[in-house]
């Protein structure tokens, strides 16, 4: 591989790292929210708000299982541009936010 298509491999995990962490971040926003949902719907005594309240837990629990993958990928993009780069990487700021 080139040094042209090393750097193109390092912008491209570099963005993919980025991304990644974002949705981690944006999963775990809604999976609070959707907690907080849940427990409030859950002090009502009516049926249709108890059954919400189960579909905003399964959310949580699928959204909180996006987070954990997110994360895992992110180490393992974050590996792969060490193996590949040494000290460069996302370290040194060379991400470019406009793909």
């Amino acid at each position: 591989m080139d040094k042209s298509q090393s750097q193109d491999l390092q912008h491209t995990l570099s963005y993919l790292h980025n991304e990644i962490n974002r949705i981690e971040a944006i999963a775990e926003t809604l999976s609070t929210r959707a907690r907080d949902h849940y427990h409030q719907l859950t002090n009502y005594e009516d049926k249709g708000l108890t059954d919400m309240a189960v579909e905003e837990q399964h959310a949580a629990r699928q959204l909180a299982t996006i987070q954990k993958m997110c994360i895992t990928m992110a180490g393992k993009l974050g590996q792969l541009n060490e193996d590949g780069n040494g000290d460069n990487g996302w370290e040194s700021g060379q991400v470019d936010q406009t793909h």
